[in-house]
């Protein structure tokens, strides 16, 4: 499949979808999307295939792009079942989404721009905006919980942890090679340590230094300064302060592994895990915190914490949610 965006696409229409919905991957909340924009297109499609589960729903995030675009061939699969013109079904389809349901002033709210492309592939790109509201929060509301029958990262509701039972099977855990599991347990107990290194030295304000809650760890700022402080122009939107390549390859393996969460694959989600891994080594390599940074531009050093924090909340959610190992909280 051609991972580039074609230039002959239709016109961008707006989408907004609600961080409210329980997953926190932007793959699960897209295909939640799509079921819905099925079911109200009218058309009347058999949906026997997808039995109803949303993730059945062929959906990928792109590569090697610039922002975060996520690819839909949904319309394609359908268009051969029914006889009809795929791109007809990609614009019934996004005609057919959900109404906006971001009013709220409370509300985080996800911001798309969806285009059809003129073979019937349906591109989702994500705002800048929105990009730093999914990572605020994720920082904020992390927890793990049932979801259509499976284990997904979803948002804590009423302060409360819900237990729950390791994802990866006994067998295929003691299949796991020793260096993966540890790589995932430097690396947490890294980001632990490093966030607390910059709590002491008034960078940030922790609310637990001992990391014992899924609560908000990171208080002060609040939010995380994801995005620049004023705009290039009238008519743009604020652009995300974190714009380096290493900063970039880190969230997009951050958005890859939540996705991977709710897809529940075991052998991807190692695969995942040692993915980020390595773009949070090459991420601290390139990008300081500490010295210049820390004392000509705090906002990029706590942006740059931010994601210290972002790492954190999933290698943990990796570790003890679905590999049921000890996140270790120091090196």
């Amino acid at each position: 499949m051609n991972s580039k965006v074609q230039n002959n696409t239709s016109k961008c229409r707006q989408l907004s979808v609600s961080l409210l919905s329980n997953s926190a991957g932007i793959k699960q909340l897209l295909q939640q999307q799509l079921l819905v924009a099925i079911k109200l297109s009218g058309i009347g499609i058999d949906l026997t295939d997808l039995s109803g589960n949303a993730q059945l729903i062929p959906l990928y995030r792109l590569s090697n792009q610039t922002g975060i675009i996520y690819r839909c061939a949904i319309a394609l699969q359908l268009a051969a079942k029914i006889k009809r013109r795929a791109i007809e079904l990609a614009n019934q389809f996004m005609i057919s989404f959900p109404g906006n349901n971001c009013n709220n002033s409370r509300v985080k709210c996800l911001e798309f721009c969806v285009e059809v492309e003129s073979s019937g592939w349906i591109n989702f790109k994500l705002s800048d905006g929105a990009l730093a509201n999914w990572l605020q929060d994720l920082i904020e509301k992390p927890l793990l919980e049932e979801y259509e029958g499976k284990k997904v990262l979803l948002q804590e509701r009423d302060g409360n942890s819900i237990s729950t039972k390791p994802c990866v099977s006994p067998t295929h855990l003691n299949s796991l090679e020793p260096n993966t599991s540890f790589q995932l347990q430097y690396l947490h107990a890294r980001c632990c340590s490093l966030l607390r290194l910059a709590h002491r030295q008034g960078l940030i304000t922790l609310r637990d230094i001992d990391f014992k809650t899924t609560k908000l760890q990171i208080i002060e700022p609040n939010p995380i300064p994801w995005l620049q402080d004023k705009q290039l122009s009238d008519t743009e939107q604020l652009r995300l302060r974190l714009v380096h390549s290493t900063e970039q390859n880190l969230i997009s393996q951050i958005l890859d592994c939540s996705d991977e969460i709710g897809e529940n694959n075991q052998i991807s989600l190692v695969k995942r895990g040692s993915n980020l891994s390595l773009a949070f080594e090459q991420f601290y390599s390139e990008c300081r915190i500490w010295g210049e940074v820390k004392t000509h531009n705090l906002r990029l050093a706590q942006g740059r914490l931010g994601l210290f924090a972002a790492t954190q909340i999933v290698v943990r959610s990796l570790l003890q949610d679905q590999l049921g190992i000890a996140a270790p909280l120091e090196l």
